[in-house]
């Protein structure tokens, strides 16, 4: 009789700790809305709990299951990139599969790409080598007259003509005379 009695008391104890020690967990699946308002489903997403390391990504189908953390508030945090990131308190005595719809963050209108040249450009596709100054090349030193705005550019050489009156002079690629113009400042 004693045997009996110390089995069942064994018995209940190894029950009551597989009662205990069972793990509780959270599933469900978490969705979007499109345009028309059907629904989509979300891989990858992320789902883990406030607070902890513990969490998991979404599967294929946008499935999830996750333990409970060991400690209370048991609040789920759901994000994706391009989604409002969601926060939910689930009761882990509910054993009800979650259905989680996550809500676009705000969308953006078309970009548009605009082309911005540089200063000086050297076509490749003409057979003669020209070096072509532009607008931005000539704003960028420019100052008080045009001599400083050749300042930035190697192929222009500007100099001083008369150290008196502080003239300056512009050559172009070295060159003077009728093989290129030359520009004195105040002539």
């Amino acid at each position: 009789m004693n045997k009996k009695i110390f089995l069942l008391l064994a018995f209940l104890l190894l029950a009551a700790s597989s009662v205990f020690t069972q793990n509780l967990f959270v599933k469900g699946s978490v969705v979007g809305l499109n345009r028309q308002g059907s629904e989509f489903v979300i891989p990858g997403v992320n789902v883990y709990w406030a607070g902890t390391q513990k969490g998991i990504s979404t599967d294929i189908e946008g499935n999830f299951i996750l333990d409970f953390p060991k400690s209370k508030p048991y609040n789920l945090v759901v994000s994706y990139v391009g989604f409002k990131r969601d926060t939910i308190n689930v009761n882990p005595a509910s054993n009800k599969k979650l259905k989680i719809l996550l809500s676009t963050s705000q969308e953006l209108d078309e970009v548009v790409v605009a082309s911005k040249a540089s200063g000086t450009h050297i076509s490749r596709m003409n057979p003669l080598l020209t070096q072509k100054i532009t607008n931005a090349e000539l704003q960028k030193a420019a100052c008080c007259n045009l001599s400083e705005s050749f300042e930035t550019n190697a192929s222009i050489d500007v100099s001083f003509s008369d150290a008196v009156s502080g003239a300056k002079q512009i050559k172009m690629l070295g060159l003077a005379g009728k093989y290129s113009q030359i520009m004195t400042e105040n002539i």
